[in-house]
């Protein structure tokens, strides 16, 4: 049996601590991340548009400081910098679908996070140039967005049930991020494609919980400051660290340049059976586990 890692205090970190109130039987009602309050801002009610126009949303004003949703099927498109959402929620209920293709500007989460799938919704995130076809993961060209997610990013799954989540990036940009679940909570499935961009983040976790998530990066590069949770109390992770046909068998050795990842320590398949966790790294990829703890 792996040991549970701990931080430099000695301590489990925040993403582990969460993640065990996760333990089996218990399936539902379960926290991991938190959710700020829902309906408490604008809500998306076009097929697709600028999320700058006023009419786009319902109440017709842009979100700034309040909840941004959209849940109606409809895509919101960012192509320059947009005012500051508390949060934002795509996919949010049973059946809903959401997305937004972020291809320019900069969008800022000031209050609780993003999250993509929410209470059984489908969402994704395409941080990329979605008006051009591109070859790698995303199948989108290069952008120059910037995306801060705020305390968390909820990849599939938040702090009520779970859902499906997608995050697509293939940016000259930066992701700024606090606590990252990629399919963190029981039920849950999330999948990051990154080809390129710079992405810092405090910490992340990969199907933790009974989640189930992959996260692929075949270009750019990842630094999160604490620690890394693949496969882990439940979960089934994947970290995929240059492209590969096992991961996306439809795209094979296209990428956007040399990927690389970098963490404080890598928790996986650390509960005695109960997860799988999977690390691949390709020859032209570099990993580094910054405190050199590694269970």
């Amino acid at each position: 049996m792996a040991r549970r890692k701990k931080n430099l205090r000695g301590q489990d970190s925040e993403i582990v601590q969460r993640a065990r109130q996760m333990r089996p039987p218990v399936l539902t009602g379960l926290i991991v991340l938190c959710l700020e309050a829902v309906g408490s801002g604008e809500v998306w009610n076009v097929p697709s548009g600028d999320w700058s126009t006023p009419g786009n949303w319902n109440p017709a004003t842009v979100p700034d400081g309040t909840v941004a949703s959209i849940n109606n099927a409809g895509t919101a498109i960012i192509t320059t910098s947009v005012p500051s959402p508390s949060s934002v929620e795509v996919g949010n209920g049973a059946a809903a679908v959401g997305r937004v293709d972020h291809r320019a500007g900069d969008l800022t989460a000031s209050g609780a996070g993003v999250y993509l799938g929410i209470a059984g919704g489908n969402g994704t995130y395409n941080l990329a140039d979605t008006a051009v076809v591109g070859t790698g993961l995303t199948a989108f060209g290069m952008g120059s967005g910037n995306l801060n997610t705020g305390t968390e990013f909820g990849i599939g799954g938040n702090s009520l049930t779970p859902g499906t989540g997608t995050f697509a990036v293939n940016t000259s940009g930066t992701i700024t991020s606090g606590i990252v679940g990629v399919g963190v909570n029981a039920g849950a499935t999330g999948t990051v494609l990154m080809d390129a961009g710079t992405w810092a983040m405090a910490q992340l976790g990969i199907g933790v919980g009974l989640g189930s998530a992959t996260f692929n990066i075949a270009g750019g590069s990842v630094t999160a400051s604490s620690d890394t949770a693949v496969g882990y109390l439940g979960g089934t992770g994947i970290l995929q660290i240059g492209n590969s046909a096992v991961v996306t068998p439809t795209v094979s050795g296209i990428g956007q340049g040399t990927a690389s990842m970098s963490m404080a320590d890598l928790l996986f398949a650390g509960d005695g059976g109960l997860s799988v966790g999977t690390v691949r790294i390709n020859t032209t990829s570099s990993f580094t586990s910054t405190a050199g703890n590694i269970a």
